[in-house]
């Protein structure tokens, strides 16, 4: 039995890994069958890597047993049978049950992030958190544990490229937005790699005589069909991959 929780529980935090989590989260919709109402609340914390580094790794385990505890104390797992989970490094899951609305899961969303937000302190350091938190709910969003974590976890996703401390419902089309934002950011990363883009010259023009006064180089990233991805499109790719200083070196 020991080794059973073991297998099922993140021992940093004590809290149900993912494994467990999605077992649960199937095991509750196959219950509950189509008319299970249910919400996936994807939570994570904002720039916990620059925590790690101001704090060393250690404190940074601090912090993850705090906001586990924050999490518990707002979702009360144990009298309303919601789950709370640590899903990955600073990530964590909240399957919440009988959810009603939209309007019942932002306000739930909302007191996470203001128990979050309260300053603790660690290594005598004051700390203040903001957490993304992504929404999927049933029916429309998922009828399975694995659609509802992928509808969850878009959400957030697509919350985080709009700041820190967002919340953010999933929607149909961020399915589209978020593959095409992929394969921008594949082509990007493949164009570094082979020396793939390629440089336009427009020329320059004196404004008095209109004599030729030069050349402006710009950068161009061909897509597979010979056409062109735009720099509106591909530059906020390569800001996000944090590799735009490498664009001509």
């Amino acid at each position: 039995e020991r080794l059973r929780y073991l297998a099922q529980h993140d021992a940093l935090s004590n809290l149900p890994n993912r494994t467990h989590l999605c077992e649960e989260l199937d095991r509750i919709l196959i219950n509950g069958g189509s008319q299970t109402r249910l919400a996936v609340l994807k939570i994570d914390i904002d720039h916990f890597s620059d925590l790690n580094g101001w704090l060393g790794l250690s404190a940074g385990d601090k912090v993850i047993q705090i906001v586990a505890e924050r999490l518990r104390a707002v979702v009360d797992p144990e009298d309303t049978g919601n789950i709370v989970a640590r899903v990955a490094g600073d990530e964590f899951a909240v399957v919440h049950r009988k959810a009603d609305s939209r309007a019942s899961e932002m306000l739930l969303a909302a007191r996470i992030c203001r128990s979050l937000a309260r300053p603790f302190n660690v290594n005598n350091r004051q700390v203040r958190l903001s957490a993304g938190i992504g929404i999927a709910l049933t029916p429309a969003d998922g009828d399975d544990g694995e659609r509802l974590m992928k509808s969850a976890t878009l959400a957030l996703a697509h919350g985080k490229l709009q700041g820190r401390g967002r919340i953010q419902f999933f929607t149909p089309d961020l399915d589209s937005e978020m593959e095409a934002r992929r394969i921008v950011e594949q082509a990007v990363a493949n164009a570094f790699a082979t020396g793939g883009f390629t440089v336009h010259y427009q020329p320059i023009y004196a404004a008095g005589s209109g004599a030729l006064a030069g050349f402006e180089a710009l950068a161009r990233l061909p897509r597979e069909d010979g056409g062109l991805i735009q720099p509106a499109v591909f530059v906020p790719a390569i800001e996000r991959m944090g590799m735009i200083n490498q664009l001509g070196a």
